[in-house]
């Protein structure tokens, strides 16, 4: 089992940087619980250690041989670093995406699972621990942190080791509920709590959906309502085809664009391979994409290699040109 744990800490640790919070949650506990500070004596914990530390190899040797190229994006030049009072606004965004009572049903949770660490429960301990360190640290950053992102999903691993324990806080909520008023009257509320969840996670992926078929919705939404971030490609791509197949080319012309979204819509929509190159740097660095457009020699410093090709140069209408 320890050998497995490694494998899957291994696994996390190459997958991305947000599998980290969960290491320090673990080290939390078996820094601060008491009855856990045995596992240090253990062999297989070590062992789990040594296999674990093996998912470090991907990050590392990509940071080091591209002038940290990642970790130097998502540490630093992604974020603003000055202070955002917007960024005070953490808890209660996260709250409006959970919806309300479920937030408060889940902070209730995380209080019994205090009480449980505190009474010796090594597994309420160690769920606890590793939310609270998803939780604490995006709260805590929010404020310098890029603010988008911080507020609406970098805390969701911090809620699925609460989740656990959660039905128990429903169940409680029941029975005082029941006691005080009436089974019915406990019951009713309990299922308008995870209804109201429920729906929220509709919503929310409704919203995220929208954009497949933002054409039917824009007559009855408008466009205000409606992202238009993703929409429009397919048309996009179909005309990008047309101008290629067109017989002013004699052959296959390299394609150049000045956004590197459009340049992989093109690539995307079209399935198949195309000499493509974009000319972005202000948004594909802003973006963290800079530097694999690079490594993939689709970068307007790659162009050279194209030289004497004819070009079909392409340039997007919308807020993402850069002039």
């Amino acid at each position: 089992l320890w050998g497995l744990l490694g494998v899957c800490v291994a696994a996390g640790l190459c997958t991305h940087y947000r599998f980290f919070p969960y290491l320090l949650g673990v080290l939390a506990f078996l820094l601060w619980h008491k009855p856990a500070r045995e596992i240090w004596r253990r062999r297989g914990f070590w062992v789990c250690c040594l296999i674990g530390i093996m998912g470090l190899y991907p990050i590392v040797y990509f940071n080091v041989t591209y002038d940290l190229g990642s970790l130097g994006f998502y540490l630093f030049d992604r974020h603003p670093w000055e202070f955002q009072w917007s960024g005070l606004l953490h808890v209660f965004k996260q709250a409006g995406l959970v919806t309300p009572p479920l937030y408060l049903m889940l902070l209730f949770t995380l209080l019994h699972m205090w009480k449980l660490a505190q009474q010796g429960d090594r597994h309420a301990a160690l769920m606890l621990s590793v939310a609270l360190a998803n939780l604490l640290l995006f709260l805590i950053l929010a404020p310098w942190a890029d603010s988008t992102s911080t507020s609406i999903h970098w805390p969701l691993s911090g809620y699925f080791p609460i989740l656990i324990y959660a039905p128990a806080t429903f169940s409680r909520l029941y029975q005082s509920l029941s006691q005080r008023f009436s089974p019915r009257f406990g019951a009713r509320t309990v299922t308008t709590i995870m209804l109201l969840g429920f729906v929220g996670t509709l919503i929310g992926i409704l919203g995220v959906g929208s954009q497949g078929f933002h054409e039917q919705l824009r007559p009855i939404l408008g466009n205000s309502v409606l992202s238009n971030k993703m929409a429009g490609w397919k048309a996009f791509y179909d005309e990008a085809e047309g101008a290629i197949n067109q017989s002013l080319f004699d052959a296959s012309p390299v394609v150049i664009t000045d956004n590197y979204y459009t340049l992989a819509q093109i690539e995307f929509g079209l399935h198949r391979k195309l000499d493509g190159f974009t000319l972005d740097t202000d948004k594909a660095i802003r973006d963290g994409r800079i530097t694999q457009y690079l490594i993939w020699q689709k970068h307007g410093e790659n162009l050279t290699r194209a030289a004497g090709r004819e070009a079909l140069f392409v340039t997007e209408d919308s807020t993402l040109t850069i002039p």
